[in-house]
């Protein structure tokens, strides 16, 4: 194509300038009333046919390059002869028709084309094609025509770049369908968002599906122009939605995300396919990374009050990094799974900053029900993927990392135990204040709450073998029993006191039992030591 494109490039630049003179003659025929309709019509034919029959003549001939700029340069005056007789206010072919003919000369191009590997026939053809709606324009109740022309011409045009390997159509047909797109727009100002949130849609997924098959016939090569291409494909889509929505003041977030997680998607297809092209993965997840960080955004405007901006963005992010972890599971990377670990980490961070300003929520016309409200969800759901990840990371470590992953583990499982340590300190707190029960009451509750809390370290311990927990939970239980002591047993006695200590007494002596369990199994341990 580079020799084609130094020897020919200025003879195609003259053809190009040719049919362009064509068009606007045709739209100086349309003003000025100089020639019939039907007319301009068949003359656009006329002219078409001749070309063809020129270039067919020329190839003949052995002069293949003029014959194939002739023939594309006649085949691009039939597709604007087919746009014009199908957006004339004056003749207005049917949709059938315009289908019709224009899948007809299509497939006759894709045939010829991919059979005489005639590349600039080809090119000039859909490259006339496409630059006919941005000169003739349609009228605003011919958008589904438009679309259909469009549509058409850019499955021609992928289909061919990618089973003949010509970079130059993707290329053509996604700025070209790009230009279409924002003239049409600003020409038709569409009064709902539907129509155009459909065809902004409908060019996006093609040219998802468009490139990837490409790439898939250049040998899963997913670099270069298909990477180059299918980027500025997503920010294509995600400025138009979020410009479109916003025009009519509604929420871009679902649109936006959808983009998002198709190109996580994406990134893991390409991983699967090729786990060698590790760029276009990497940029493509990036991407959708940062597409679902703008939809949780404005996801959190949608939801401003009682703090339930904050439960959406924490659950957005904890939802992306769960999907993070379970791919790099999948394809058994762990650099992937520490950054899904990195995630939840500042999700974390992120929920402890802001946890405090959200509200519970009325559920089935009860007040306040701890453990099943918005905040408490999240709550709950970091505490288990947080313990989740601490024990898988523990299995699946890679040779040579066992020890660095145990000692993640365990910081992962020490901030997943201070998550539900925030679990309870809030849902007592919003208990008492839901129901405005007796402040006084308030400090032995959660002086029992931290107990519980002593009492599941102890058990995560003996479960994961890991003594920091132990110590952890010895330092719980001194501190809350010095609060006991000196500050919740102040003041006079009464029956509520009583019960409080009988219960701090029960959770303490479980917490004994366990850890007499833990360390009868320790010391059972060394003398197996000693003995072997």
């Amino acid at each position: 194509m580079k020799d084609i494109a130094k020897k020919y490039g200025i003879t195609i630049l003259g053809a190009g300038f040719m049919f362009l003179a064509f068009i606007y003659f045709l739209k100086l025929a349309v003003d000025l009333n100089w020639i019939p309709p039907v007319g301009r019509a068949a003359l656009g034919l006329v002219i078409g046919v001749t070309g063809l029959f020129v270039g067919y003549t020329q190839y003949l001939a052995k002069r293949k390059t003029i014959g194939e700029i002739c023939a594309g340069l006649g085949t691009s005056v039939l597709y604007a002869t087919f746009a014009y007789a199908s957006f004339s206010p004056d003749i207005q072919w049917s949709a059938n028709a315009l289908l019709i003919s224009m899948m007809g000369l299509s497939s006759l191009v894709i045939a010829v084309g991919y059979r005489m590997n005639m590349r600039m026939l080809v090119f000039i053809s859909l490259l006339g094609g496409l630059l006919t709606p941005v000169i003739i324009k349609a009228n605003p109740e011919q958008d589904l025509l438009l679309f259909a022309y469009v549509l058409i011409l850019n499955i021609s045009a992928l289909w061919l770049s990618a089973t003949k390997k010509w970079q130059e159509l993707r290329l053509m047909s996604f700025l070209l369908t790009m230009a279409i797109f924002i003239s049409y727009y600003f020409y038709f100002e569409p009064e709902q968002w539907v129509k155009p949130m459909f065809y902004a849609t409908s060019f996006f997924m093609v040219y998802i599906i468009g490139l990837l098959s490409a790439s898939w016939h250049e040998s899963k090569r997913f670099e270069g122009l298909n990477l180059y291409l299918g980027l500025l494909n997503a920010i294509n889509y995600v400025f138009w939605s979020i410009y479109i929505l916003d025009s009519f003041s509604l929420p871009y977030a679902l649109s936006t995300m959808l983009v998002g997680l198709i190109f996580i998607a994406a990134g893991f297809v390409m991983y699967r396919l090729n786990g060698k092209s590790m760029l276009p993965v990497g940029a493509y997840a990036v991407l959708g990374i940062i597409v679902i960080a703008i939809s949780a955004g404005d996801m959190g405007i949608m939801f401003q009050t009682n703090g339930m901006n904050f439960v959406m963005s924490a659950g957005v992010w904890l939802l992306l990094g769960t999907l993070v972890y379970a791919t790099g599971y999948l394809v058994k990377s762990q650099n992937i799974r520490y950054a899904a670990m990195a995630v939840w980490s500042l999700v974390v961070v992120y929920w402890y900053s802001v946890a405090w300003d959200v509200q519970w929520v009325e559920w089935f016309g009860v007040k306040y029900i701890p453990f099943i409200n918005p905040g408490a969800l999240i709550w709950i759901a970091i505490a288990l993927v947080g313990f989740t990840y601490s024990k898988l990371i523990v299995k699946q470590s890679d040779i040579g990392s066992e020890e660095l992953n145990r000692h993640l583990s365990t910081a992962i499982a020490i901030l997943s135990h201070i998550v539900l340590g925030g679990l309870f300190t809030v849902q007592i707190d919003n208990l008492w204040e839901a129901y405005r029960i007796g402040r006084d009451n308030l400090g032995l509750v959660m002086s029992i709450s931290w107990f519980v809390y002593a009492f599941t370290l102890f058990i995560w311990g003996a479960y994961s073998s890991n003594v920091i927990f132990r110590w952890m939970g010895y330092i719980v239980i001194g501190l809350s029993t010095l609060k006991v002591l000196f500050i919740d047993l102040s003041g006079d006695a009464s029956m509520y006191k009583v019960v409080a200590l009988l219960v701090v007494g029960g959770i303490t002596m479980a917490i004994g039992y366990v850890n007499k369990i833990w360390v009868d199994k320790g010391e059972m341990k060394n003398e197996e030591k000693l003995a072997a």
